[in-house]
């Protein structure tokens, strides 16, 4: 799957960010409040939205309203999901992809019989496009190696918010169990 060293650690750098965030976002409920069921609710929501506006269940074609790219924006996992899938698929062009002739990716390729073949790299250009009416925008404009460095920063900042939001509770609030 790896093609070098390069994109090896590419992932094994947004794989450890992806977990270090879940781990503090975790650690940072549980002390930001008083009782463990509380923070269960507050972590479910953060894997709830984490999970479906990551790109994989609402994929930025799909994110053209305010909710949809208000939930891209904000997930951190969006951030890791793309370079995660940028390190593992971005250079796969021998891989060959065979366009049903009734799915959309057909319908992308303009194809007008079967069999319709692309490359793996070219599918997920189609998977991961962003609307139309947000091409070239960094935020939402769909996965893209032109991203990489804003998803490294992305990952950093919620990976530090998660940091500072766990060491700030535990210096400032106080629960006991009596």
């Amino acid at each position: 799957i790896f093609k070098g060293a390069g994109s090896y650690f590419s992932f094994l750098l947004f794989f450890f960010l992806n977990v270090g965030t879940c781990t503090y976002f975790g650690q940072a409920f549980m002390c930001l409040v008083p009782n463990v069921a509380t923070a269960m609710i507050l972590v479910g929501a953060y894997v709830g939205t984490n999970n479906f506006f990551s790109g994989f269940i609402v994929t930025p074609v799909i994110a053209k309203n305010f909710i949809g790219t208000l939930g891209f924006l904000i997930a951190p996992g969006r951030y890791a999901y793309e370079g995660i899938i940028l390190s593992l698929f971005q250079d796969l062009d021998t891989v060959q992809v065979e366009a049903n002739n009734l799915s959309q990716y057909f319908e992308y390729k303009n194809c007008t019989g079967t069999p319709c073949i692309g490359n793996f790299k070219e599918y997920y250009q189609f998977y991961f496009r962003g609307p139309e009416q947000f091409h070239g925008d960094a935020f939402i404009g769909g996965f893209g190696p032109q991203n990489n460095g804003y998803d490294v920063m992305m990952n950093l900042i919620f990976f530090f918010l998660a940091i500072i939001a766990t060491h700030l509770a535990l210096a400032k609030l106080n629960y006991v169990n009596t």
